[in-house]
């Protein structure tokens, strides 16, 4: 036996009696015929739709690499028929697909066309979940013999082709992106397609080939292009009976940034001074960078990226002022922000706590550190383990020095790491007993600050208002 049949299946035995070759006159012809098929349909294994003739005196046997049981199709029961030749027409449309963007297209159609004649059905054999034709390239001897079987048994069906739907958006905004150019290669082949408003594209009427692989990319002005490969592990005779669904995938582009520098001051609203030390966090797109103002008020940024009409934003906090916002022009190099201030009495440390409400009752401030110690109006001093909690301002607690704006505050100049825990002692009403009494409590803990409401209506309620980890 020829050693290179054995990684190879018998097909089927034919004899030649009674055939004649469509292309020249020996039968020796579809030899030199099936290693052009081989060659040229080798992609996706497309010429092992038909079997290779291996001839033998007046007789020639068929093989194939494929692997599986051998049936003809006329013995299978009717829908596996129906199914193995919709496989057929697929893959007689898969060569022709691919022989159509050979330099020699016109030739290799006409070599298509001969090598799909048959003499019969009965040379059509599934091998596996594969169509494969033997006695290819022959038709019967008889006068005006019958041509275009293959045609013939796959009339009316179509082979379906896949969709690919890109959507493409920029990385910044999560918006979709118009008038982008979606580029697929596939098979050798390209096609460019612009987004539309929403920004999509569908590439239709794509020749599914088996476990097809899809390399698609995007670009846009003032962008970096991207790339996607989307991978279908599935052959074309799984998709062909399995039924074909849209292929779908997102694409993110991202901005191409120019450099500018930006030089914050930061100054007091009311007298125009500078301010120190307030947190200037500026961003641009997917940038941000936070710095402190210094003693002239100045935060300066250099190199920061501008990602195409992306805003550049800053946010400024100081515990001593209320938060501003305020979006940047970027033609601009320097701006001035000015900063409110948020008129909280007492001193500030790395942590503080205010009280504030617009009455005249006697509500007080308590805080007890991570040692258990309660700082209060009776002990406005203390000491755990060298961190200094200190009440420094206390109020309407003389019934003959009283304010309706009145304001508690607890400060440590360093705070011990551990628990905090704030309450609000109402110690005497003065007010109508039968209103509650609102009040704020702020808390700042380096330039970070934050507020929470709340009110108290009996007199000597003892309210925990927030536990803090620092």
């Amino acid at each position: 036996m020829n050693p290179s049949l054995l990684s190879r299946q018998l097909v089927a035995t034919r004899p030649t009696v009674g055939l004649r070759p469509v292309f020249g006159s020996g039968v020796g012809e579809s030899i030199r015929r099936y290693q052009v098929l081989q060659a040229i349909l080798r992609p996706h294994t497309l010429h092992a739709l038909f079997a290779e003739p291996i001839i033998e005196g007046d007789q020639i046997r068929w093989y194939t690499t494929l692997k599986g049981e051998v049936v003809a199709l006329s013995q299978l029961l009717p829908e596996q028929q129906e199914r193995t030749k919709r496989i057929l027409k697929y893959y007689a449309d898969a060569a022709y697909e691919l022989a159509r963007h050979h330099r020699d297209a016109d030739d290799l159609r006409r070599l298509l066309d001969d090598c799909f004649e048959i003499p019969d059905f009965d040379t059509v054999f599934l091998v596996g979940k594969r169509p494969v034709l033997v006695n290819w390239g022959f038709l019967k001897t008889d006068f005006n013999s019958v041509r275009g079987l293959v045609a013939r048994l796959t009339k009316g069906m179509v082979t379906p082709r896949l969709m690919l739907n890109v959507k493409v958006i920029s990385r910044t905004d999560r918006q979709p992106m118009a008038d982008a150019a979606v580029v697929l290669h596939y098979e050798g082949q390209t096609r460019r397609l612009l987004t539309n408003e929403q920004g999509n594209v569908s590439f239709n009427d794509i020749f599914p080939f088996d476990f097809p692989v899809f390399d698609v990319e995007a670009s846009a002005d003032e962008f970096h292009s991207a790339t996607t490969t989307i991978s279908v592990d599935r052959d074309a005779a799984d998709l062909i009976l399995a039924g074909f669904t849209p292929l779908i995938t997102t694409i993110t582009l991202e901005p191409v940034a120019r450099e500018q520098s930006f030089d914050i001051r930061v100054v007091d609203t009311n007298t125009n001074k500078p301010i120190d030390k307030a947190t200037v966090r500026l961003m641009s797109g997917p940038f941000s960078a936070d710095l402190l103002s210094g003693t002239s008020g100045w935060a300066s940024f250099a190199n920061v990226p501008l990602y195409g009409n992306e805003p550049v934003c800053i946010n400024i906090a100081h515990a001593d002022y209320m938060d501003e916002q305020s979006e940047l022009d970027p033609a601009e190099v320097e701006h001035v922000v000015q900063l409110r201030p948020l008129e909280l009495q007492g001193k500030r440390g790395m942590f503080s706590v205010n009280l504030r409400w617009k009455t005249t009752d006697d509500l007080d401030l308590l805080i007890s550190d991570p040692g258990g110690n309660l700082i209060s109006y009776s002990h406005r001093r203390v000491d755990y383990n060298g961190y200094v909690g200190i009440l420094d301002i206390d109020a309407n607690a003389d019934d003959n020095n009283l304010t309706d704006q009145p304001q508690e505050n607890i400060y440590w100049e360093q705070a011990h790491p551990g628990r905090y825990a704030i309450q609000v002692l109402l110690y005497k009403r003065r007010t109508a007993t039968a209103e509650p009494i609102p009040f704020i409590i702020t808390i700042v803990q380096g330039n970070e600050r934050f507020e929470m409401n709340g009110q108290i209506s009996q007199e000597k309620e003892r309210q925990t208002v927030n536990i803090i980890d620092l």
